[in-house]
């Protein structure tokens, strides 16, 4: 079991992202990115099964204390 972040929000102040909070967290995510070089993508959920891209190499990983 990890410890839960004392400084991080309480989980009742979760939202939906509006559309233009979306879009905007996907152009600072993709911003230091240079278009031909690789760009890794760490998937769980439903992504895992279910990917909408095409893939060049998929690894399985394990983040301790995250895991399930």
């Amino acid at each position: 079991m990890t410890k839960l972040d004392p400084y991080a929000p309480p989980a009742s102040d979760a939202r939906p992202l509006k559309s233009t909070e979306l879009l905007a967290s996907l152009r600072s995510a993709l911003a230091p990115w240079e278009p031909g070089t690789p760009f890794w993508i760490f998937a769980y959920g439903s992504l895992m099964w279910n990917p909408k891209f095409t893939w060049d190499a998929r690894h399985t990983a394990t983040i301790r204390g995250y895991h399930r």
